[in-house]
């Protein structure tokens, strides 16, 4: 890996940047996905937990990104999608990863998909 991709070397300022982007992809979706439920019925620790799960999605989704040199407005076009999507996005690059690394993608389950009676 040359000096320039180097996770460790880009400024505050630039993690910064996507940082928020993908926070406001985060807010966005628990924003949808709450907005039905009574505020004294929203559990909190989960609405923080999608929020964790997007912004590390969005980082991700960043260094992703600059591996295959996408330009600085579609890479936050992309950190805006996949921090939005949230841990969903998650098992996207599981697949990809795999799909990448040879494994057959029957190796990569995906979740059970929660029902409201759930």
């Amino acid at each position: 890996m040359s000096d320039e991709k180097d996770p460790q070397l880009y400024s505050l300022a630039t993690y910064g940047f996507y940082m928020a982007i993908a926070l406001m992809g985060g807010i966005v979706a628990a924003t949808g996905k709450y907005s039905q439920i009574a505020f004294k019925d929203i559990k909190w620790g989960r609405v923080l937990a999608d929020i964790v799960a997007a912004i590390f999605v969005g980082l991700v989704t960043f260094w992703g990104c600059e591996l295959g040199e996408v330009p600085k407005l579609g890479s936050a076009v992309c950190v805006a999608i996949m921090s939005h999507i949230g841990s969903r996005a998650l098992i996207i690059i599981r697949r990809i990863a795999a799909y990448r690394a040879g494994l057959p993608m029957e190796t990569v389950e995906l979740p059970e998909r929660k029902t409201e009676d759930d």
